[in-house]
């Protein structure tokens, strides 16, 4: 049984593996799988490499010895090449995927969209969009708002001139009553009629 081992670790050794399938069971009933470098039991190093004991013992030599585990480190990583490139490939590649999707989301063409879908929305539930209402031309100003947005990089909203739901007065969802104003003048506002300028 021990030649077969040896053979199994010999094998895996070759083959550039850092663990192998032994045919003999671990003392401890973890199963086949060992190191190929001093055959010791995989699950075994792991339980017996987490004590705190061993923590504070690994963490002390670390601190002694910087450049020793520096230079372990650096060779470990040129041993894994490949896994650790993968690890960073997969993480990047999800990264990426990630940023495509939420820039997808963000696109000038779903934010036009969105603005002109959330202020009918708001006007629909107060009622303020009449029949007669010019729906594209209402949509050109949104889109208006965010072209002028990419030219000076400065944040614009669509305001209501007289409010939806003011206190006071409540306005209309129609082009005479919309403008193009700065995103902070629009906030400083608020839902207030400031009378016509």
């Amino acid at each position: 049984m021990q030649t077969q081992n040896s053979l199994a670790r010999m094998a895996a050794r070759n083959i550039g593996a850092s663990k192998f399938l032994s045919p003999l069971g671990c003392k401890h009933g973890h199963g086949n799988v060992r190191y190929v470098t001093d055959n010791r039991c995989v699950i075994c190093s792991h339980n017996r490499g987490i004590t705190k004991e061993n923590l504070l013992r690994m963490k002390k030599w670390r601190e002694q010895n910087r450049e020793r585990h520096r230079e372990l480190c650096r060779s470990w990583s040129k041993r894994n090449y490949d896994s650790t490139a993968k690890a960073r490939d997969y993480l990047l590649r999800k990264e990426e995927i990630k940023e495509s999707q939420a820039a997808y989301r963000l696109t000038t063409q779903n934010l036009i969209l969105h603005c002109a879908r959330e202020a009918a929305r708001r006007a629909q539930k107060g009622k303020a969009t009449p029949p007669w209402a010019d729906i594209a031309a209402i949509k050109a100003v949104y889109a208006q708002a965010k072209e002028l947005e990419k030219l000076d990089g400065v944040k614009r909203h669509v305001d209501h001139i007289v409010p939806l739901k003011g206190r006071n007065v409540c306005g209309l969802h129609v082009l005479c009553n919309l403008r193009i104003i700065t995103a902070s003048d629009n906030l400083r506002k608020s839902a207030r009629f400031e009378g016509l300028v």
